[in-house]
């Protein structure tokens, strides 16, 4: 008997501990809230950008509150202005285009990844897990190598801009939690 207490224990314990990288393939929980590497998980899903088809594919697997972060970088050569209103009137969503405020010499590879530190900054804000396939290995580092960049926040109704400042987090740096990630499969859509 105490043999088996201990191993539905340890099954507990594996549970519990596996629920910070869960896979998702074609389904995901209900009614959550959770942030998403848009082109990062475009990449994945079709193999090129491809944010309508993105957004609709995420917005079917979950409900809830479901943020895409876009970087303006990527954009420039594929998806010519997507008229990010309209898809969030249409998919009930937000979208936060995180655009270069100024131009800049760029350090090293965390300096370009503001929407990479938006995710992260969102997951923390909102205690919710990020779905892309990076590690966010560097999330500590985002805080002092971002530069100010512009945020417009889409939402179903209407769309707001501001100046984000990543150095007014650094004195908090060190308690930004590591998001929970969760990853999606690839996708081969020459099967669709």
């Amino acid at each position: 008997m105490l043999l088996f207490v201990l191993f539905i224990v340890f099954i507990i314990f594996i549970l519990i501990i596996s629920l910070g990288n869960v896979k998702t393939v074609n389904g995901g929980s209900k009614n959550t809230t959770i942030v998403v590497d848009t082109l990062n998980i475009s990449h994945a899903l079709f193999n090129k950008i491809d944010i309508e088809n993105t957004i609709k594919h995420v917005c079917n697997m979950y409900k809830g509150r479901i943020m895409f972060v876009v970087k303006d970088r990527n954009l420039d050569n594929n998806d010519k202005n997507p008229d990010f209103l309209a898809l969030c009137k249409k998919y009930k969503c937000y979208i936060y285009y995180t655009k270069k405020y100024y131009d800049v010499n760029f350090k090293n590879h965390t300096a370009n990844g503001r929407d990479d530190f938006y995710c992260l900054y969102l997951a923390n804000k909102f205690d919710c897990p990020i779905l892309s396939n990076d590690k966010f290995r560097d999330f500590r580092e985002f805080a002092k190598s971002v530069e100010k960049f512009q945020i417009i926040e889409y939402t179903p109704s209407k769309s707001t801009s501001n100046i984000f400042n990543p150095a007014t987090c650094l004195p908090y740096r060190n308690r930004i939690k590591k998001p929970k990630l969760l990853h999606i499969e690839y996708m081969d859509t020459r099967d669709r």
